[in-house]
């Protein structure tokens, strides 16, 4: 199979590009493949095929009129079988029983349907795991990243946003430092209660407090003993 895409050249212009697929049927008539198995020579047959093959591709193996299978003694049969799970396991070669004509074209239809396909399924994957990616948050050696995840997390109590949490992380820009602060003083909460909330930007800007419901939310959230408690 081929690919034809369409690429843009380094001068600005449009060019047609043709890419072979690393993607092979290898047809094999019922007769011969049980004759092989009989000589004990099908793997060997097919893995020299697989080899002379450029790295990284894909082999499918089809059995063609296959209804002669049946016609094999019980023991040749699971001989077959057994050849089916070695090359399976061993070269990663799928095999498929084709009893005619009609079933090789709808295997072939299949597979070029899904070579198609495949650039579009890889460019949505693509663009899923870089949507995705925007959600996660990451610390590395040195720490950085270490404040936004501390925002994240007072952002999952409820009550708390964005500015919330940027506020609170301003002045207390730990766990530890904000479970020692709340934990000094029973008067923590209405302390936390007091921080102001910077919201917007320019002439819709405006400053807000925290609030005692959500500082108290906070205060349970951090100094809360009990796991099985419920923050309101």
């Amino acid at each position: 199979w081929y690919q034809r895409r369409v690429r843009d050249a380094d001068d600005g212009s449009v060019r047609n590009e043709t890419i072979s697929e690393e993607i092979v049927l290898l047809l094999l008539p019922a007769g011969k493949a049980m004759d092989l198995v009989h000589k004990r020579m099908l793997v060997s047959h097919i893995s020299t095929s697989f080899q002379s093959l450029p790295r990284g591709t894909q082999m499918t193996l089809l059995v063609t009129d296959s209804a002669k299978l049946s016609k094999r003694k019980k023991a040749e049969f699971i001989a077959f079988e057994e050849v089916q799970i070695e090359l399976q396991l061993d070269l990663n070669i799928s095999t498929y029983l084709i009893k005619n004509n009609s079933e090789l074209v709808d295997h072939i239809r299949m597979f070029s349907k899904a070579i198609g396909e495949r650039p579009h399924r890889q460019q949505q994957t693509k663009e899923l795991f870089i949507e995705s990616s925007k959600e996660m948050l990451f610390v590395d050696k040195d720490g950085r990243g270490y404040l936004q995840v501390f925002c994240r997390q007072l952002q999952d109590i409820r009550g708390v946003n964005e500015a919330i949490a940027s506020a609170i992380t301003a002045q207390y820009p730990s766990p530890v430092l904000l479970h020692t602060f709340l934990s000094s003083s029973p008067n923590a909460p209405s302390i936390l209660a007091d921080i102001p909330v910077r919201r917007g930007v320019g002439s819709l800007a405006n400053t807000r407090r925290v609030g005692p419901e959500v500082a108290k939310r906070i205060a349970q959230f951090y100094l809360s003993e009990d796991p099985l408690e419920q923050i309101l």
